[in-house]
């Protein structure tokens, strides 16, 4: 139990470099996490059921005495179970009929969430089919060089551990869908996002439909581009908030900064 909900929490942060490359990628690894805090919530046991007891007359009963209090778990203790966590997740992504299980699974949930934006994008339905496959791969992917760079490395950046595999989907799918096609679906996504965060601004600071579309065009773009491949996670985000700074005013670029934290995978 305690393992499987430290994995759950792991998998947030090996999502950062999904998300650093492109928004349905992210989205792919989003559905392993909701998988696994999922199990983490069905396997908590169930309350008790009520029981009818008689009325009673009332008795007095001493006190119990005081139960001392839990020492907090160390900070050793607590990056054991995470590594024992990263390691359960390695081994089981390692293991051949259940990497093709996990494939499956997130293919299947991104076939059902992902309609809207293949349409958005003008993907065909036989494109839909090879990117859905190759997403759900490249998820898998990522989540396992992830782990090994959590276990082999003490201050790994999964951003800069995932990056190789992420890049090496753009330019594969590029070559048969075409960069305007990921360019679209990207945006889409980014839109979802901007939208949301717009709808929360006062109504004189809002975004109009024009100026939320090219700004989630701008963040497609970045995601997108070529970068180093060694790039930080803290410059990859420095480098969409001073795309985004270009376009929004201090005020607009401080809810956004401010929705972004929360929309971090």
């Amino acid at each position: 139990m305690r393992a499987m909900k430290m994995l759950a929490i792991m998998l947030t942060g090996m999502s950062l470099g999904l998300a650093a490359s492109s928004w349905y990628l992210w989205q792919a690894l989003s559905l392993e996490r909701a998988h696994n805090l999922q199990v983490v919530q069905s396997r908590r046991p169930a309350p008790p059921a009520a029981v009818a007891t008689a009325v009673l007359a009332p008795v007095k009963v001493a006190a119990p005495a005081p139960v001392p209090a839990r020492p907090p778990q160390d900070a050793p203790a607590r990056e054991t179970g995470k590594m024992a966590a990263v390691r359960q997740q390695l081994d089981s992504l390692q293991d051949p009929g259940k990497r093709a299980a996990r494939i499956a699974d997130i293919r299947a949930g991104l076939q059902q969430g992902m309609q809207d934006g293949i349409a958005y994008a003008g993907i065909t339905p036989d494109e839909a089919q090879r990117l859905l496959d190759s997403m759900a791969r490249t998820a898998v992917d990522s989540m396992e060089r992830a782990a090994q760079c959590r276990l082999t490395t003490p201050d790994c950046d999964v951003h800069v551990a995932t990056a190789p595999t992420a890049t090496s989907f753009r330019i594969e799918t590029e070559g048969w869908l075409g960069r305007e096609k990921m360019l679209r679906l990207d945006t889409f996504g980014e839109l979802a996002r901007i939208r949301n965060f717009s709808g929360q601004l006062p109504a004189d600071q809002a975004l109009t439909e024009a100026a939320a579309n090219e700004l989630a065009r701008a963040m497609a773009e970045e995601r997108d581009r070529d970068a180093p491949a060694d790039e930080s996670s803290a410059a990859f985000e420095q480098r969409l908030h001073d795309r985004a700074a270009r376009m929004l005013t201090p005020e607009q670029l401080a809810a956004f900064q401010q929705r972004e934290q929360l929309f971090k995978p």
